[in-house]
């Protein structure tokens, strides 16, 4: 007989899988060129390593350093 904590973990695993499953079936956009923050061209290397980005590298780490100080 499952208890509560099965009948927990069993819909926290189908949400689980839903997410992943709309992650996946998600359309890729295609990266820019130029850095939405800076204007400077985003090297073809993290353009194809970071399919759909947006910013350059240093951009995009100031960026996650930004969201990460308003999410404490």
């Amino acid at each position: 007989m499952a208890d509560i904590a099965d009948m927990a973990n069993d819909v926290v695993q189908q949400h689980l899988e839903e997410a992943l499953a709309a992650r996946v079936a998600a359309p890729v956009r295609e990266s820019r060129m130029d850095c939405i923050d800076c204007d400077d061209p985003i090297p073809e290397s993290r353009r194809v390593a970071a399919r759909g980005c947006v910013r350059c590298g240093a951009c995009q780490t100031v960026h996650e350093d930004r969201r990460a100080q308003y999410a404490r």
